[in-house]
């Protein structure tokens, strides 16, 4: 995958990150905060990866089943990962990132003292019907937003000043394209 050079194409990054702290804040109640701190002392506040330290590396907690995979903030699908090890993994299986036997076996022996079900899993059972629509929405917003700034900052390229009317104007624009309005 080429480098991404310019803003526009940059946008689609973003557009992840905040649909998934919406996702995260829907499912929140789901959640179970001691999991970080457990999975820590689990792994001896190191990587549970490359075994780096948390005493000289910051860690981070790594979904097992990735949140974008239905994975939720709970006790065995939690553990520490270094920065690094975490950006590497993105949504790799733990089969397709760990070649390590000892260290997969580890991890999977964590996990299955879990054993987290598949509804804990599904999405659709813990957003039901309200959260579903909201995604939905939300994703609908997150295209036409992305659509006006891609525009605004090609013109920005150019040198050219965008008012806030021609903004506003551009996206009532987009809306009827799209049949929202």
């Amino acid at each position: 995958m080429g480098k991404r050079n310019s803003l526009t194409q940059q946008l689609g990054v973003g557009k992840g990150r905040f649909k998934k702290a919406i996702l995260d804040g829907l499912l929140l109640s789901n959640n179970d905060p001691s999991a970080y701190e457990y999975s820590f002392k689990q792994f001896n506040n190191c990587c549970a990866y490359c075994g780096m330290s948390g005493d000289t590396i910051q860690l981070s907690a790594d979904h097992l089943i990735p949140s974008s995979k239905g994975g939720r903030f709970i006790k065995g699908n939690i553990i520490p990962a270094c920065q690094k090890c975490n950006s590497l993994r993105r949504d790799l299986t733990l089969e397709e990132f760990v070649s390590d036997k000892s260290v997969l076996e580890k991890i999977k022996h964590f996990q299955s003292l879990h054993k987290i079900s598949q509804s804990e899993i599904n999405l659709g059972n813990e957003l039901g019907e309200n959260g579903k629509m909201i995604l939905k929405q939300l994703d609908m917003a997150l295209i036409l937003l992305r659509d006006v700034a891609r525009n605004a900052i090609r013109a920005n390229e150019t040198n050219k000043e965008i008012p806030l009317k021609e903004w506003v104007d551009e996206l009532k624009e987009i809306t009827k394209k799209y049949g929202l309005i």
